[in-house]
């Protein structure tokens, strides 16, 4: 089809082009009010879409000569820009020198039999600190051999995509399985982790996705909850897990200032995890969070082991005594 050509064709193309761009200027306004309500926050997840939708749509419209809806989608997509820019753009950081550790994080997916590759890809990233997701009955099974590699580890699995599991090389002290919010009824763990003689505190979780009002409000307060929990340590923090939120849902940033914490995603580039088989809906569900007090903590991403998510991998470097 010439896009040029006099016709109704023109008249057509031009007219579908606008009207998703619409529908795209729309979502990205909405993500602003994402506070507000369920329904909006699920607009905020996509920024890095609806930046590289806008952009080719106002360039076709440039080229239409159709200059002022060209426009006015450049400069949503530069809103858009300005929100993704502090996680898009890697930092060069030198490693200090400091005593470290490997964590790495990992929703198995509890459908995934490909229980070789997510061993394989353990092997391969060879962690100090692994915590899993979606942790059932055979995914206990199949993780047995990982007692020679981990010797410390405490496991709750369960059979509705929310078990959960931390291994350990390094010593864990009073390892338990919490639940904060009793309505939801989805264990974390926290333990205190032990590096070289310092302890780091060490949350690990998995919130129930918002796909609802209810599950909405239940993740929430259970991120509200570990934010009081980290707020009363006196030890290094380090949170991680399948939060079920963007860094750019309002209720994520909430949780990382009241928590006084982190995103180690922030300039590292763009890392996401989640769905791993439709790349068009890439985001970042994965993370983890540290206290202001650990001066490195870099994160990267492993590759596909079978789940929908990808693994993430998390450099850290406490801080000297």
């Amino acid at each position: 089809m010439n896009m040029k050509s006099d016709g109704p064709s023109r008249f057509s193309l031009w007219g579908l082009i606008e009207a998703c761009g619409v529908c795209v200027v729309a979502c990205t306004l909405a993500g602003f009010f994402g506070g507000m309500h369920w329904l909006l926050e699920l607009t905020t997840h996509f920024r890095v879409q609806y930046l590289v939708l806008l952009a080719v749509m106002s360039g076709l419209l440039f080229f239409g000569r159709r200059k002022r809806m060209a426009v006015l989608y450049l400069s949503c997509a530069m809103l858009n820009a300005v929100v993704v820019a502090p996680w898009l753009i890697p930092a060069s950081k030198t490693k200090p020198v400091g005593d470290s550790l490997r964590l790495m994080v990992l929703n198995v997916h509890t459908a995934n039999t490909r229980h070789d590759l997510v061993l394989e890809e353990i092997r391969r990233l060879k962690p100090d600190v692994l915590l899993l997701m979606e942790v059932d009955s055979a995914w206990v099974q199949a993780l047995q051999g990982l007692a020679e590699i981990f010797p410390n580890r405490l496991i709750e699995p369960r059979e509705d995509n929310f078990g959960i599991a931390l291994f350990s090389r390094l010593p864990l002290k009073t390892p338990q399985v919490v639940e904060w919010t009793g309505d939801s009824g989805v264990p974390s763990i926290t333990a205190e982790v032990e590096v070289s003689g310092q302890s780091l505190f060490f949350i690990g979780t998995h919130p129930v996705p918002p796909a609802s009002e209810g599950n909405s409000r239940l993740r929430n307060e259970q991120l509200v909850k570990i934010a009081e929990t980290v707020s009363q340590q006196k030890l290094p923090v380090v949170v991680a897990g399948d939060l079920n939120a963007t860094p750019w849902s309002p209720h994520f940033q909430k949780f990382e200032k009241a928590a006084s914490l982190k995103d180690t995603g922030r300039r590292s580039g763009w890392h996401p995890t989640w769905p791993v088989d439709f790349p068009p809906l890439w985001i970042p569900l994965d993370h983890c969070l540290v206290s202001h007090a650990i001066p490195y903590a870099v994160r990267t991403v492993g590759k596909n082991a079978g789940s929908d998510h990808y693994p993430i991998i998390v450099d850290i470097v406490l801080p000297r005594n």
